[in-house]
């Protein structure tokens, strides 16, 4: 625990400009094609970084930003990504001289062995005398907000939860509040969820037109839907409520609570959505019967992005009424690139490039803590930029162009 990473990534002076080339091939498109060739900036950098005088990523991303003429932050690099031969690997011999755990990353190996550790302890501090049917004062009690031990000298600190299995609920610990209030809403969303809403109840005195667009959604049908809209009712009610709770007595009330609420929030939520779930299944129609294998790949992706499974979770509430326009949208452009091939040709050159970027933006972001939040608000974006060029008539939830998607982008990337 007492060797720190610094200064392992940068290998030997003979694998220097090896490293330095692989690590330009980590950045995303938009930098790596201004350090092109990379094998050629890379003997470049040889001379210009000093090494272990900082991190790996920073110092190559000072120098190179200096030779390219544009600040490429040490962020985009991913030295996670770079050929074992030029990674450092580590091995944790035991008492017995056999290995004990190995890996590339020496900060990853630390949390692995003291994750082990710490469970060892804190395991030994919380009896799981379940499986449980249910939370209530007699079966589980109450939660204590914290539980300590001294182990052999070393103070132990847990923070229990509950954790719901197939057999039943079992009682758990977490090494952190933090860890415990995420473990805590995933198992009072799993206790309420069953039973919550009927199906039937649901599909029961809807229009056919209704019915069929619910039943024949593609990602899972009307079950897929239910189950999303009562994730996201009983999040809202624990987000109302101060977060999940560690009492039987606050469990007791957020169930009342959702009994009362869900059911008839996911038959509004639901009603919200159906008119873009019936131009869905017209776009699903249409999209079949493609020929050209690169459109049809463009439109799938956009639809599932929009009104695939998990939609009611993803996008934020205020956005699901413009759903529908969206889909119509999509709907509309088809039909363009099968009346006026030469105009959607057109219009698609406008929106390529964009695109290119914002997928380069999300594939940087899905390497960052939050990063999921940001693809999303930058997939919307480009959602509603597409409808502004193929569909303007339709119009955009406030103003939208590449010049405000390409400055997300950019903010992205500021301190």
């Amino acid at each position: 625990a007492r060797v720190r990473p610094a200064g392992f990534e940068w290998l030997v002076p003979g694998l220097r400009a090896e490293l330095y080339t692989e690590l330009i091939r980590t950045l995303p498109k938009m930098y790596r094609r201004l350090a092109a060739p990379a094998a050629s900036f890379a003997d470049l950098l040889v001379e210009d970084v000093t090494p272990r005088k900082a991190p790996l990523a920073v110092s190559v991303g000072e120098a190179l930003s200096a030779r390219v003429g544009t600040t490429i932050p040490a962020s985009e690099f991913h030295p996670e990504a770079l050929p074992n031969h030029l990674r450092m690997r580590f091995e944790v011999i035991g008492a017995d001289g056999d290995p004990v755990s190995s890996g590339y990353s020496l900060t990853a190996l630390q949390k692995e062995l003291s994750a082990r550790s710490q469970d060892q302890l804190v395991n030994s501090l919380v009896d799981d005398d379940g499986p449980f049917r249910e939370w209530t004062a007699e079966s589980i009690g109450d939660l204590p907000d914290e539980v300590s031990r001294d182990i052999g000298g070393v103070r132990a600190v847990a923070y229990p939860a509950l954790v719901v299995e197939s057999d039943g609920i079992h009682k758990t610990v977490c090494t952190t509040p933090q860890k415990r209030s995420a473990a805590m809403t995933r198992a009072v969303i799993e206790m309420l969820r069953p039973g919550l809403v009927s199906t039937t109840q649901l599909l029961k005195g809807r229009p056919p037109a209704q019915r069929l667009a619910l039943t024949q959604y593609p990602y899972g049908g009307i079950d897929a839907l239910v189950a999303d809209a009562v994730v996201v009712m009983i999040g809202r009610i624990l987000a109302s409520n101060g977060g999940a709770p560690l009492t039987a007595s606050g469990f007791a009330e957020i169930r009342d609570a959702a009994r009362s609420e869900v059911p008839g929030g996911v038959a509004r939520m639901i009603t919200q959505v159906l008119p873009a779930l019936a131009v869905l299944l017209d776009v699903q129609r249409s999209v079949m019967s493609m020929r050209e294998n690169e459109l049809r790949d463009e439109i799938r992706a956009e639809v599932e992005f929009l009104v695939g499974r998990g939609f009611l979770a993803r996008h934020a509430r205020g956005r699901l009424e413009h759903l529908e326009r969206h889909m119509r949208s999509i709907a509309a452009r088809i039909q363009l690139a099968v009346d006026n091939p030469p105009k959607y040709d057109a219009l698609r050159a406008r929106v390529i490039g964009i695109e290119d970027e914002v997928e380069e933006a999300c594939s940087a972001l899905s390497h960052r803590k939050g990063g999921s939040r940001q693809s999303r608000e930058l997939r919307w974006s480009l959602a509603e930029y597409r409808v502004s060029v193929y569909t303007q008539q339709l119009g955009t939830a406030g103003s939208i162009s590449e010049k405000k998607i390409r400055q997300a982008i950019r903010g992205l990337h500021s301190p």
